[in-house]
């Protein structure tokens, strides 16, 4: 249920941010337009937190490309690493905000109560024969659900 809610707004935050041409919400590599990104669903976890409820973790996985056509591979990491680095940030500010102003963890659904949000840069490398670079960031979402 969770992951039906939770990466609409995870794409949402990255649309919103200014630093892509474009954002899927789906596994793409042709975008019409660079820097892109797309996000899609990991893996999750869930542990008992006490006989009432439980803490499961989301996962996703957002995977950033930047053109290196007429940059060249040195200068697209330089700049993919800048806007890793800002996605980093950005999750960290909308972890911050009360649920009026934060985009990722409202309207969940009903016995799912938002905890937080922290983002793990895992890699980086070039998409081979696309004249494309990537980095990728694993964002986890932790939630509390009423098992009641």
């Amino acid at each position: 249920m969770s992951f039906q809610t939770l990466r609409p707004q995870i794409k949402t935050l990255l649309e919103n941010s200014g630093l892509f041409q474009q954002v899927s919400g789906t596994p793409i590599i042709n975008f019409t337009g660079y820097p892109a990104a797309y996000v899609v669903q990991s893996d999750n976890s869930n542990d008992y937190n006490t006989n009432k409820d439980n803490v499961r973790v989301y996962a996703f996985i957002v995977r950033i490309f930047y053109s290196t056509k007429s940059l060249g591979v040195d200068l697209a990491i330089q700049r993919l690493e800048t806007i890793v680095d800002s996605i980093i940030d950005l999750i960290d500010e909308d972890s911050i905000k009360s649920s009026a102003t934060r985009v990722i963890g409202v309207n969940m659904p009903n016995k799912y109560d938002w905890i937080n949000t922290f983002a793990i840069p895992s890699s980086f490398g070039e998409v081979e024969g696309q004249q494309l670079v990537t980095a990728e960031l694993k964002i986890n979402i932790k939630v509390i659900i009423d098992i009641t």
